[in-house]
C-alpha cells in the first residue's frame, strides 16, 4: 500500500507530544503533511519545547513513519 497523508497521520498517532501528554494528532500538533512519490515532509508544532525536547519529538515522529512504512513494504525516498 503506498504511503499517504492518512498513513503518515496514523503513524504519528503513536508519538506522544511532551507538552500535551497526548499523541501529536490528537493534540493538534501536526501542522503539515506532504507526500509525493515517496517523499514525505512533516511539520509539527514544537513551540514551548526545549531544543532537546524538539529534537526528541522530531526523531520519534520520523522513526514512527519509517517503521510503519517498512512494515507495509513502502519505500521512502526521503523523510523530513
Amino acid at each position: 500500500m503506498p504511503i499517504t497523508k492518512d498513513t503518515v497521520r496514523d503513524s504519528l498517532r503513536r508519538v506522544l507530544h511532551p507538552l500535551f501528554k497526548q499523541d501529536v494528532a490528537t493534540a493538534g500538533a501536526i501542522k503539515k503533511i506532504a507526500v509525493c512519490d515517496g517523499f514525505v515532509s512533516i511539520t509539527l508544532a514544537g513551540g514551548g519545547l526545549s531544543d532537546d525536547a524538539r529534537l526528541a519529538l522530531r526523531d520519534a515522529a520520523l522513526a514512527a513513519v519509517r517503521d510503519d512504512s517498512a512494515r507495509a513494504g513502502d519505500t521512502l525516498a526521503d523523510l523530513h
